[in-house]
């Protein structure tokens, strides 16, 4: 299919997608080093930012003179979230090792529109967080085994927890805290929520869309000055068990769409009064779950 800028759809033209092929002058194995430096993959990648002329589907197969070969794969955000992502790749490469015929059938399913406002209603509802001239982000990627996890766990100070935090939940935790390094100055973090089986919606596993809600955990200067990592545990576990009630009893695709627009407007207004330090974290839709 392809994206219609002027009447934002995606028309099923059925045309295919873009596939190009690459030639490496080196082998696969210094890239298979758990050290090695994202920024070294991105050559793989047959786009490397996404534009409104950008094909939804573009995979570059890249040769390497061992014989290895790296598949690159970009799918616009517009028709797909990473879980549907993972479970496409996923399969592919089961039916490259055992046949087509061995693996299991996935189709997709496009029925989120219909639970949804209509495109009439959207623009004068919907609230997208304006981007500020001159603005600076950042952006860092860290991997944590689930050695060391465990290791970061015994050596918490943990005691007075409600509840155990999961893995995702206590990381972010710990970044939080690192980047914050004692200071007061008010900070807020943000996970998706994957809404796929959250709510009292028919929102199957195969939905094509993006069926997300953000969780937002704020910290007021007026908060303790020796919060600890305990403290902070507890804010990420409040917020997210908040959330995932507060979804669970949606029934109605309007309520659905209200939620997730009032929560990006709300933290969005708070972001543009400025003197607040915002630290979003995407996850790995298979490994990490709350």
């Amino acid at each position: 299919g392809r994206y219609i800028k002027e009447n934002p759809s995606i028309d099923r033209n059925d045309l295919g997608f873009e596939y190009l092929e690459a030639k490496a002058a080196s082998s696969l194995a210094p890239f298979l080093d758990r050290n090695v430096d994202s920024k070294q993959l991105i050559d793989f990648s047959p786009y490397q930012t996404e534009s409104i002329t950008s094909p939804l589907l573009p995979i570059q197969c890249n040769m390497f003179v061992c014989g290895g070969m790296v598949i690159g794969l970009c799918i616009s955000h517009r028709i797909v979230n990473a879980t549907v992502l993972h479970k496409f790749s996923d399969e592919w490469a089961k039916a490259s090792r055992i046949g087509i015929h061995r693996v299991d059938n996935i189709e997709l399913s496009f029925s989120l529109a219909m639970l949804l406002p209509t495109r009439e209603m959207v623009p004068e509802s919907m609230y997208v967080l304006p981007l500020k001239p001159g603005l600076k982000t950042a952006s860092k990627t860290f991997v944590f085994y689930r050695l060391a996890i465990s290791s970061l766990w015994t050596n918490a100070d943990n005691k007075g927890l409600k509840r155990l935090p999961s893995g995702l939940q206590f990381v972010t935790t710990v970044i939080w805290k690192a980047l914050k390094h004692g200071k007061l100055r008010p900070s807020l973090i943000a996970h998706m929520l994957n809404l796929r089986g959250r709510t009292l919606l028919p929102i199957s596993d195969d939905c094509c869309g993006n069926p997300i809600k953000p969780i937002f955990i704020r910290f007021f200067q007026e908060m303790s000055k020796n919060i600890q990592l305990q403290d902070l545990v507890s804010l990420v576990g409040d917020a997210t068990t908040k959330t995932i009630n507060e979804c669970g009893k949606i029934d109605k695709g309007d309520d659905l769409f209200l939620m997730v627009n009032y929560s990006c407007r709300e933290a969005g207004e708070e972001f543009e009064r400025g003197g607040l330090d915002a630290y979003f974290f995407t996850r790995d839709a298979i490994l990490s779950e709350f």
